[in-house]
């Protein structure tokens, strides 16, 4: 199965992560659990992790690889 990628914003920034992941199904579950339950969701990338409080998302995107928004939250 191919990743997704994703772009997370958050609210009050400007700021975007991307991350991909294997489950779009399971990555929502998991994201909306953390958001009722004021969890974390953490992102390792090159330079790291970096933990964002799930609370603070705005939106999240699912986009192909043309970086066309394929679906999301709002």
């Amino acid at each position: 199965m191919a990743k997704q990628k994703v772009k997370i914003a958050l609210l009050g920034s400007m700021k975007e992560f991307q991350t991909e992941v294997d489950d779009k199904k399971k990555f929502t579950k998991e994201i909306e659990e953390l958001i009722q339950n004021g969890g974390m969701y953490w992102i390792k990338d090159e330079d790291g992790e970096i933990g964002i409080n799930a609370k603070q998302i705005h939106s999240i995107e699912f986009v192909d690889d043309t970086d066309k928004r394929e679906a999301g939250l709002v």
